[in-house]
């Protein structure tokens, strides 16, 4: 207010009042009591000043703060009600919140439990009892000195060979194998600084479909004794360099792990069959022109070579198939439309 004539105002304040918001009642051996028991709200406790020249302005003044104090009075009802109803509406909030939490937990168990006859119903078919089959824990190093010679204790690393992750915890490179890893977000910078995070498989969550079959037995093993699992790991750094590669790396090593997974799974339906012998004392019989069904990869066109125990066919990508004769089950012969077979 001293400094109201220096800003260029007309109006000099020779008495000014000041309105405390709270009033507190401080005891020695007893809680703090708040005296205040009106309503402190910009309308409550504003009161429009006028000089002593316009009289007229006074009683609007006066008017004002009197109808002020009267909204003051209807506030503190008001509010007594608007506790009241908060109470209420609070439990059932915490009603609804109780709800969600039990119908969440069912959930997660009935996808756990179809994920686990998912999974066993794929050991089925590939030919292994699930409920017997013992799987091994995922140790990719025997001791510390195993570890790659260039591994840094506040960097992350990427083992490509062992298909394992190294990563900074309080200064200690800790391995993860890529089994546990679920997938890794690089979010946008902020402030100059730059995140990896780094998803795992956990109980409790539904496994997603590129989850290993090891990683699935050890997730449903581990999880009914209650282990620990760690579900995220956050890093932060001011350089990108080191982050932006291990991004790059860990993607490259999620996508060989689930490339191999697949091949894994469609040959294990395949019969295994012995090494073709190969025709070279004599002029091999053979059919150009022909189109693979069904396909390789994209339209596949090649020839087709009959040699001593089977067929190989040669695209012209140069891909092979050979198929033995002991392996075919039917040979059926359909000749082109208006062609003379005689």
């Amino acid at each position: 207010l001293s400094d109201m004539d220096k800003k260029g105002s007309s109006i000099n304040f020779e008495k000014f009042s000041i309105a405390i918001g709270d009033m507190v009642l401080v005891k020695r051996n007893e809680p703090a009591e708040t005296l205040t028991k009106v309503g402190k709200e910009w309308t409550n406790v504003c009161y429009t000043l006028a000089s002593s020249d316009n009289e007229k302005n006074n009683d609007d003044s006066s008017n004002e703060a009197e109808t002020n104090r009267h909204k003051s009075h209807m506030d503190i009802e008001d509010l007594g009600e608007r506790r009241l109803r908060d109470r209420g509406n609070t439990a059932e909030v915490q009603d609804m919140l109780n709800q969600r939490e039990v119908r969440m937990s069912e959930l997660l168990k009935r996808k756990a439990k179809e994920r686990a006859s998912e999974m066993a119903r794929r050991g089925k078919d590939m030919g292994e009892d699930s409920e017997e089959e013992e799987v091994e824990d995922l140790l990719s190093y025997d001791a510390t000195d195993q570890y790659p010679k260039d591994t840094m204790p506040h960097q992350i690393k990427t083992d490509i060979d062992r298909e394992v992750v190294i990563v900074p915890i309080n200064g200690q490179p800790v391995p993860f194998s890529i089994h546990t890893i679920k997938n890794v977000v690089m979010p946008e910078p902020d402030n100059h600084s730059f995140y990896l995070r780094i998803n795992f498989f956990a109980p409790g969550q539904t496994l997603a479909k590129d989850a290993s079959r090891r990683m699935a037995k050890l997730v449903e093993r581990f999880g009914k004794v209650k282990y620990a699992f760690v579900r995220e790991l956050t890093f932060r750094s001011l350089d990108q360099t080191n982050l932006g590669q291990a991004f790059r790396q860990i993607q490259e090593l999620r996508r060989r792990l689930r490339l191999r997974e697949q091949k894994a799974v469609e040959e294990a339906d395949l019969v295994s069959q012995a090494k073709l012998i190969r025709m070279t004392d004599a002029r091999v019989p053979r059919l150009s022109d022909l189109t693979l069904r069904p396909n390789i990869s994209g339209k596949t066109v090649g020839a087709l070579e009959s040699h001593t125990n089977g067929l190989r066919f040669i695209s012209l990508r140069g891909e092979t198939v050979e198929i033995l004769y002991a392996n075919i089950r039917l040979a059926v012969f359909q000749p082109c439309e208006g062609v003379d077979t005689k």
